[in-house]
């Protein structure tokens, strides 16, 4: 599975990711627009029924093309490591990808956003909370200067929700309540822009 570039998609998420909030912050609410806790690109979840064996051989597969089709693989392998709480091979995969789209010249496109997401995501889990802002701060910029349309992604939806995720865990749950009705704004703006 690659990019999910459907509002269906966005909307398929499980709440796996966040840990239970303490009762004096008020849970962000998902559910309001059916965005939860996901990895935009590859496979986060380990009912993935692909092998890690499989994934790998996709890897080497792909190696000599350097191209997205590589990126995909790397992506699919790192959110098949998350989903096993592999969180240190899902890191370092994850820094690969990011290392191989700035190799390709891609550093200041806005697709490299979704994978500072991913990253930001993994190093959430992982506990490490510093660096997992500088990966949703990196991702937010790179979709706020780079993207080139001018209805907003429900990519960077996804990206500012993963964020307020964060930052509730931080305990600044105004910046995070903020953060996310950004989110939900682009959502509702999406919706609307497509009649659903």
């Amino acid at each position: 599975m690659h990019r999910r570039s459907s509002i269906a998609a966005v909307a398929i998420g499980i709440a796996a990711f966040a840990a239970p909030t303490p009762a004096a912050d008020p849970p962000l609410s998902a559910e309001k627009w059916q965005v939860t806790h996901q990895l935009v690109q590859g496979m986060p979840w380990p009912s993935a029924k692909r092998s890690e064996k499989e994934l790998l051989a996709t890897v080497k597969e792909m190696e000599s093309t350097g191209d997205q089709r590589l990126v995909f693989a790397l992506s699919d392998l790192a959110g098949w490591y998350r989903g096993q709480g592999r969180f240190d091979d899902a890191e370092k995969t994850y820094r690969r990808v990011l290392a191989l789209q700035e190799k390709r010249g891609l550093a200041n496109h806005h697709d490299i956003g979704i994978q500072h997401n991913d990253l930001g995501v993994v190093l959430t889990e992982a506990g490490k909370y510093p660096a997992a802002e500088a990966q949703f701060k990196t991702s937010i910029d790179k979709w706020e200067k780079h993207w080139p349309m001018p209805m907003q992604t429900e990519d960077y939806a996804v990206t500012l929700h993963n964020y307020a995720v964060l930052l509730q865990k931080l305990g600044r749950a105004g910046d995070a309540k903020a953060t996310e009705e950004r989110g939900a704004k682009i959502m509702a703006e999406r919706r609307k822009a497509l009649g659903m």
